[in-house]
């Protein structure tokens, strides 16, 4: 018993280094982890344009950008450029600016959302964007399970398009826009956020609805006829 009562203090003072030694490594394990945790990562879209009347207006601005948004049957249209090729969900909506607005606003609808690769379709979804949030920073309006799921191809650019639900190519089109100065395009995946150069509101311009690859050799078959035809033959001259 003396013996006992004699280590007993030792005991206790090993056993509160222990404890105390044991609390030091828990803690450093959680500040490890802290230190180690990063935001969610995959597929980021790095860049996106808008068609306008003068054709594609990419983010840099200048050129096409100082021309009015085209919608056409399916609506606004343009690229959308990825970091990498894979699986990959997006977004993609509306702002639009007033001169009285200190920010763009969302422009509220129901949306259908259908992005290509090339000329074939990835997928379609349409999600519904509450108007008049401000669009400032990277935040999403839309609803997180509504988006996009599609496969980014190794090119790493996928075509748009982007309608609204009752807004229609031609004077449709300009009335639901005639109050605003500016549009721009707001695209999002689960990690990353871009958006279009802002640009003049659509007007009634109607794009043709036959594809452009057929129209250009069309319109290359209508010139070329054209200058056979007022070719002059020899010795006549040219009205």
């Amino acid at each position: 018993m003396r013996i006992l009562r004699r280590i007993a203090p030792a005991l206790a003072t090993a056993a509160l280094l222990s404890i105390t030694v044991s609390g030091m490594a828990s803690a450093a394990g959680s500040l490890a982890t802290a230190a180690t945790y990063s935001a969610p990562s995959g597929v980021s879209v790095v860049s996106k344009t808008i068609d306008t009347e003068a054709g594609s207006c990419g983010s840099g601005g200048g050129g096409a950008c100082s021309s009015a948004a085209v919608y056409g049957a399916s609506g606004f249209s343009g690229t959308l450029t990825f970091d990498t090729a894979g699986a990959v969900t997006a977004w993609d909506y509306i702002c639009t600016h007033t001169p009285a607005d200190a920010s763009f606003k969302t422009f509220g609808g129901t949306y259908t959302f259908t992005a290509y690769d090339g000329t074939t379709s990835l997928g379609s979804v349409s999600y519904t964007i509450v108007g008049g949030n401000a669009c400032t920073g990277s935040t999403n309006y839309a609803a997180i399970s509504a988006g996009l799921t599609f496969t980014v191809p190794a090119s790493k650019v996928v075509n748009y398009t982007v309608s609204i639900s009752g807004v229609t190519a031609g004077s449709i089109a300009q009335a639901a826009f005639a109050g605003f100065n500016s549009i721009r395009n707001e695209a999002f995946t689960t990690c990353s956020h871009t958006r279009s150069y802002s640009v003049p509101p659509p007007t009634n311009f109607i794009i043709p609805e036959a594809p452009f690859a057929v129209l250009l050799p069309l319109s290359a078959g209508l010139l070329a006829a054209f200058f056979v035809i007022r070719k002059p033959r020899d010795g006549e001259v040219a009205a």
